[in-house]
């Protein structure tokens, strides 16, 4: 029993000296490259440190969360670049998903992305060269017991109803109705979920 519990002090002890090695890299990496140097970091963590440093720099995060590693964020700015990032309870974020921070993500309780999903909130264009460069941000709302499967891209502005399932490899768009199943590129309706 005393071996048990002395294992178990020296892991405590071994996270925790871990983590604070992340924590003062992200430090290093901030002043070295700014905010895409937080990034650079959390990009490689691995997951049980990923949501303690997410709150360091201003994600919220609600209870029972698991984020996988590979984490890859775009558009980060400012001391707390996380800030945009708001993630429910129970929410699950698959391996090597790309979020864009130009404005709010906001992923609401009991949702799912799968592996490779991205969710973008600009896009830019321009008309023949970078001199009329120009943005449009909006802002992503993905509702409650979402679940959007492997490499689903949202575009910016995109509202995604409560209990929506979105199948691997779509696009979308424009907003979701909720309690429903949709597809393909762009997303299109496939049927209804039969949900109270």
């Amino acid at each position: 029993m005393m071996k048990r519990k002395l294992i178990n002090i020296i892991f405590q002890f071994l996270r925790a000296f871990i983590l604070t090695y992340f924590r003062i890299k992200c430090k290093v990496f901030f002043y070295l490259y700014g905010a895409e140097g937080i990034g650079y970091v959390i990009e490689k963590l691995p997951r049980i440190y990923l949501i303690p440093i997410l709150k360091s720099y201003g994600c919220s995060i609600g209870n029972n969360c698991r984020i996988m590693a590979g984490l890859t964020f775009h558009n980060l700015s400012g001391k707390r670049p996380l800030t945009n990032l708001l993630l429910g309870d129970n929410v699950y974020i698959g391996r090597n998903v790309l979020l864009d921070l130009a404005e709010k993500i906001e992923i609401m309780d009991d949702s799912s992305l799968g592996a490779c999903c991205q969710v973008w909130t600009h896009v830019g264009d321009y008309t023949y060269g970078f001199d009329d460069y120009h943005e449009k941000k909006e802002a992503v709302r993905i509702g409650k017991g979402v679940l959007c499967w492997s490499m689903v891209l949202i575009s910016p502005g995109v509202s995604i109803g409560d209990y929506v399932r979105v199948a691997a490899g779509s696009v979308v768009i424009r907003n979701l109705e909720s309690k429903m199943f949709y597809g393909g590129v762009p997303t299109k309706l496939i049927k209804k979920r039969e949900i109270m």
